[in-house]
């Protein structure tokens, strides 16, 4: 091989060379996106998932709301109001509040059940997605041609319906059993802003959130406002008849509440 051919390709060398040095490198594959966890049992009838719960008559709704949260809801009964129910962490999310909610449809009142952020079969950006939730499900009610709607919770779910009450402009609000503090609900901060009529029930088991309702009782501003001491029992308790399908002293006292 000549001298000047060996030249010619030790020259192309440092070229290819230069342009493999100075070459942009290449862009990284996005990462796939993952969509979010979705919650269990959504697959499954409400027979099936509250398995040993009175499911005649209730249906299920899956439903987006605003803020991207994916919720359960279970809906029985019909009637020109509309009671929402938020249950305690225990029961199957809403399965454990549907003893009470055939009670209420018996009554008259369509009930939406709703499973809490965390709880269930929901799915939210976070557990402190509920009061705002439970707001918007409660205006929801109101477009769709409900007159009166009343938030109605138990335990966890008292504080929550507490929390939501001055967003919701619900006509009353029932809280059994509420915690003073949970997720987020505070209820120092959102009672004093409950406007709606506005039923507590609490028993000597609920302390220290009995004395905690005590302390902020005089700063509530609903014009009707009571609260009810029990000797002995937690949310759920106070409404589940112990023979029969009669409702409860405090059942009762919840229906009428509901229905003003």
């Amino acid at each position: 091989m000549s001298r000047l051919t060996l030249s010619v390709l030790a020259m192309l060398l440092v070229f290819v060379s230069g342009c493999a040095a100075t070459e942009e490198p290449a862009a990284p594959s996005p990462s796939p996106t993952s969509a979010p966890p979705s919650a269990p049992g959504l697959d499954q009838p409400v027979d099936q998932w509250c398995s040993g719960q009175e499911t005649d008559g209730v249906e299920q709704e899956l439903i987006n709301t605003d803020d991207g949260s994916a919720v359960m809801t279970l809906r029985v009964g019909s009637g020109t109001t509309t009671a929402i129910l938020s249950h305690q962490t225990n029961g199957k999310g809403s399965c454990g509040f549907l003893f009470f909610a055939q009670q209420l449809a018996a009554e008259g009142i369509s009930v939406i059940l709703v499973d809490s952020c965390g709880y269930g079969r929901s799915s939210c950006p976070s557990k402190e997605s509920s009061p705002g939730v439970l707001a918007e499900i409660a205006q929801r009610a109101r477009a769709d041609g409900a007159e009166r709607v009343a938030l109605v919770g138990a335990s966890m779910g008292g504080s929550l319906v507490t929390t939501a009450a001055p967003e919701s402009d619900a006509d009353a609000v029932v809280n059994l059993s509420g915690a003073a503090k949970i997720d987020a609900a505070q209820l120092s901060r959102d009672a004093p802003l409950v406007e709606a009529p506005y039923l507590v029930v609490q028993s000597g088991e609920d302390y220290p959130d009995l004395e905690a309702t005590r302390k902020v009782w005089d700063k509530i501003p609903a014009k009707k406002k009571e609260l009810i001491k029990v000797s002995t029992g937690h949310g759920y308790d106070f409404l589940r008849p112990d023979k029969g399908e009669t409702p409860t002293t405090v059942g009762q006292k919840v229906i009428d509440w509901i229905s003003g």
